[in-house]
């Protein structure tokens, strides 16, 4: 369609181009090559913390909700979907469903309280067709799969244990039992099914044509477990400019101020807005590190229309005119995606492995020959290949701020030279 070049190949991006010709350009794989990572565990490794360490997706969620999240708990993403028996086996018809606030919420409350293997849930309602499901109880454990295909017109997951595989549950080191906590996620999920397809609200939707909101689907699971502070890894103020409770919960998580934004219906507009506050909270001293994030790109991606990716990048591009005129040359600039978002290709295919550019502007960074945004005019920057673990350790060294290697002047682990080491006293 586009003549064998990407989106942001074929888009025109005069303010993209206008930083990376000022700087340097280079690629960026968030968690290394091939690897596809979602947007929060892209933005977690970003802001400086190890993939080993992430605690789970539902836990920022839960915290963008306002829902608190208490030492042993696990808790777990739920979201009201479609699904219909096909022999022995359930099938998700539809994820995305429509369906009222409150319609959604007397479901909740009708499938709120279970026990099954020692353990006990309790589901809480967060707004439109998603939920919370807490698991408590000594043998919980975050170590279990989703039961979401992310698909619709698919075989729903059969909830199973972790313990044991060289994978993600490996690497957080999970807590508890998890064939027991899959068995009783097994057991809460079936009863819930046969609740809500007989709950009232589902009997009226199916008469009126609409779909039932008859399934639960469960992803994202999560543990709390200790996580260092942004400013105890950095000498930052940091903040984040974005939208959605993921966002607000991973800041409140990880200690950096959180500014929503409601999206506008113009791309452009929207973050042309969204630089504005940014630049404005830089301006009135309330912070001195500022993330910018849309999802608008995303969006158009995950639609597989290739064109509509090109106009909303293009669109967004123009939003960035203030950032690209701007002459301040204590202001390090650094544009990025956290992810590659494949525009063709089946609905399995969500995100991609493949590197995405990167372009960096500021006093101390030198200027290249790159001088078009873009995959391929990019991979020639100095740069070179980075990753999310990359990123803030050159943001130090960018801004003057890291310190060595092997240098311990603050009790938290970190390279950066702190603010205000604590001073040595006489008595």
């Amino acid at each position: 369609m586009l003549n064998g070049s990407t989106p942001l190949e074929a888009a025109s991006t005069p303010n993209l181009d206008t930083i990376v010709s000022r700087g340097s350009g280079g690629l960026h794989c968030s968690l290394g090559h091939g690897v596809p990572p979602g947007t929060d565990t892209a933005h977690f490794v970003f802001f400086g913390n190890r993939l080993a360490d992430y605690p789970g997706r539902a836990l920022f969620e839960a915290a963008g909700a306002g829902l608190a999240v208490e030492s042993g708990e696990v808790v777990i993403k739920g979201s009201f979907c479609h699904a219909e028996s096909r022999g022995d086996v359930l099938h998700l018809v539809r994820r995305r469903i429509d369906i009222e606030d409150e319609d959604a919420a007397e479901l909740v409350s009708a499938i709120a309280q279970f026990e099954s293997e020692g353990l006990s849930f309790e589901l809480i309602h967060t707004g439109g067709k998603e939920s919370i499901l807490y698991v408590r109880g000594d043998s919980s454990s975050d170590a279990i799969t989703d039961s979401d295909p992310y698909a619709d017109d698919t075989p729903l997951i059969a909830v199973e244990a972790m313990d044991g595989l060289a994978g993600e549950a490996g690497r957080r080191g999970s807590a508890g039992n998890g064939e027991r906590t899959a068995a009783g996620v097994t057991a809460y999920l079936r009863w819930a099914h046969e609740r809500l397809t007989a709950h009232p609200i589902n009997q009226q939707r199916a008469g009126a044509g609409e779909e039932p909101a008859n399934f639960l689907t469960t992803k994202w699971t999560a543990r709390r477990r200790p996580i260092p502070q942004f400013s105890q890894r950095f000498p930052f103020r940091g903040a984040s400019v974005a939208s959605g409770p993921l966002f607000r919960g991973l800041c409140a998580e990880l200690g950096l101020s959180f500014r929503s934004v409601d999206y506008l219906d113009d791309a452009g507009d929207d973050m042309a807005r969204r630089i504005d506050v940014a630049l404005e909270m830089l301006e009135s001293d309330t912070c001195d590190f500022v993330h910018v994030h849309t999802k608008l790109v995303d969006h158009a991606a995950h639609t597989k229309d290739p064109e509509l990716k090109r106009t909303t990048i293009e669109a967004c591009d123009s939003g960035l005119a203030r950032l690209a005129e701007l002459e301040d040359p204590e202001t390090l600039i650094i544009a990025t995606a956290d992810h590659a978002t494949a525009s063709s290709g089946g609905p399995l295919l969500i995100h991609t492995g493949e590197p995405v550019p990167i372009a960096v502007l500021g006093r101390t960074v030198p200027v290249d020959d790159v001088t078009r945004f873009s995959e391929r005019t990019c991979r020639h920057g100095m740069l070179g290949m980075t990753t999310a673990a990359d990123l803030m350790p050159q943001v130090l060294n960018w801004t003057d701020k890291t310190g060595y290697y092997g240098a311990r002047m603050s009790p938290f682990t970190q390279i950066a030279r702190p603010s205000a080491a604590n001073p040595f006293t006489a008595e």
